[in-house]
């Protein structure tokens, strides 16, 4: 019996060495990320009578943000746009317009947050797109109806590992329109894409749709205020693989080689 103990101290210390040294997780690579965009086009305006007035050139916004590196430029003449850049995440985005003005307008927006490897960190990034303009149905008395139509085009993707925490990305159009005094605010067309996922997980989102608004009630030689803005956003969270396990398995292992030495020890004294 004595034996057998001895024997079984004699090899678990290289047994446990071995394991803490070879088999912890601290040579993984930890890996979150995130990435989304989101454009339209083809937009118009169609009155149920009449014809569409433009009164003004577009107004164009672009804003990005890559953990609070913030950029932005907005004006009436083209090209807009703002870029913004961190050490994990990118930011973009562009309203673009026709002058004279016209309906031929689009807006991009994309966000990129991406914590490799085994740092310890989370990243966010924010970018939007908006155009804004008035106009008037002409020829005509009395009310009518209009409706909005517009394609998208979206791609969204999260990735992670197994110490990756969580990656996070969504994409967001929205189109309202308002009296010329900014009263009656509507929505017209929303369309919100979310993905999400935890630890050792992925998904991909793509799409192309065209999206008509519902019929609204509107007025002859009133002026209306029409709003498109497109939304991409990315949160990732990522984290060390924790140590706690390899420090108890080399404990253990100094245990046991404490204890193997002290039964030998005794072992030799006992026999002579």
């Amino acid at each position: 019996m004595k034996t057998r103990i001895h024997s079984l101290l004699r090899a678990s210390p290289f047994a446990i060495a071995v394991w803490g040294l070879f088999f912890t997780p601290t040579s993984a690579q930890a890996t979150a990320y995130a990435a989304s965009q989101l454009s339209f086009d083809s937009f118009t305006i169609t009155p149920s009578a009449g014809s569409v007035q433009l009164l003004t050139p577009w107004y164009l916004t672009a804003w990005a943000n890559a953990d609070g590196n913030t950029a932005y430029q907005a004006g009436w003449v083209p090209p807009v746009s703002a870029q913004a850049q961190s050490a994990f995440s990118t930011a973009y985005s562009a309203p673009s317009a026709t002058v004279p003005p016209t309906l031929s307008i689009s807006g991009f927006a994309s966000t990129l947050s991406d914590v490799p490897d085994q740092v310890q960190a989370s990243a966010y990034s924010d970018a939007r797109a908006t155009l804004a303009n008035a106009f008037i149905i002409t020829g005509g008395e009395g009310s009518l109806n209009l409706t909005y139509a517009v394609t998208l085009n979206g791609h969204l993707s999260v990735f992670t590992d197994e110490y990756g925490l969580k990656a996070r990305t969504q994409t967001i159009f929205d189109l309202e329109t308002t009296y010329g005094d900014g009263t009656q605010d509507t929505t017209a067309i929303f369309k919100d894409d979310m993905l999400e996922v935890g630890p050792n997980d992925a998904a991909s989102l793509d799409f192309s749709v065209t999206l008509t608004s519902p019929p609204l009630n509107c007025y002859y030689g009133t002026n209306y205020v029409v709003y498109l803005e497109v939304d991409s956003e990315s949160q990732v969270v990522n984290n060390i693989p924790d140590t706690s396990c390899t420090l108890a398995l080399l404990g253990l292992g100094i245990f046991s080689l404490l204890a193997y030495d002290w039964c030998g020890k005794r072992q030799r004294l006992m026999a002579s």
